[in-house]
């Protein structure tokens, strides 16, 4: 299947710098959402959730070239999604997202929410309905937080909600590898949020017997 086009343009909104391996992480990411969302289109209503939705942009690091973050690629399908839900804490991150939507993509049915998921679930979980022009929905969860800063809870809740389908980037090594010695410093309740073990540390102990990758670890 060919990708979808992955380039965007420097249009002076805000956008988020990212690192390396972002062109091939959203390359993957699209072809996703083409098969899925064509391919339910006569079986399903179609709902995407975005938790992290920042800007709908990143650049690389030098901010040269632009490139569709999430948000954006959802939008782009050939098929559109039925409604789409986006969520995002940065207050001028949410609005250039709304500004991108309404200047680029004014036809879809869109939600944008300012906040963090994990406040703002009650709302999220408000805004998937059941049923959309006689069809039963069908949902695609999107999580890709720029640390491993999700909680487990908040993914349960939403998996309460029908049939939902969840595409889980996790930044094991940005943040996970970088910040072990703080994370496994007792007190530290990221990882814990994360995993929904407040054991972790003693699973942690004994399995780096035998492998100490904390990345492997939190996988």
């Amino acid at each position: 299947m060919k990708t979808a086009s992955l380039n965007w343009i420097d249009d002076g909104l805000p956008y988020i710098k990212k690192r390396s391996q972002m062109e091939a992480k959203y390359g993957v990411l699209s072809n996703y959402m083409h098969l899925f969302v064509t391919g339910m289109k006569n079986k399903w209503a179609r709902v995407y959730v975005d938790l992290y939705a920042g800007s709908g942009v990143s650049s690389d690091e030098e901010g040269k070239r632009f490139f569709k973050g999430t948000a954006l690629h959802a939008l782009s399908v050939k098929d559109p999604f039925d409604k789409y839900i986006f969520c995002e804490e940065d207050p001028v991150l949410a609005d250039a997202l709304r500004s991108r939507i309404e200047k680029y993509f004014p036809g879809n049915a869109t939600e944008v929410i300012t906040g963090s998921c994990e406040k703002k679930i009650d709302e999220i979980l408000g805004q998937i309905p059941s049923i959309i022009e006689g069809m039963k929905v069908l949902t695609l969860c999107m999580i890709d937080p720029n640390s491993l800063e999700i909680d487990f809870e908040t993914i349960k809740r939403l998996a309460t909600a029908g049939k939902v389908d969840f595409i889980v980037l996790l930044a094991l090594m940005m943040d996970g590898n970088r910040n072990e010695q703080s994370y496994t410093r007792e007190g530290n309740q990221k990882i814990a949020s994360l995993l929904g073990n407040k054991n972790w540390r003693n699973e942690w102990e004994q399995q780096k017997l035998d492998d100490d990758s904390f990345p492997r670890f939190i996988v």
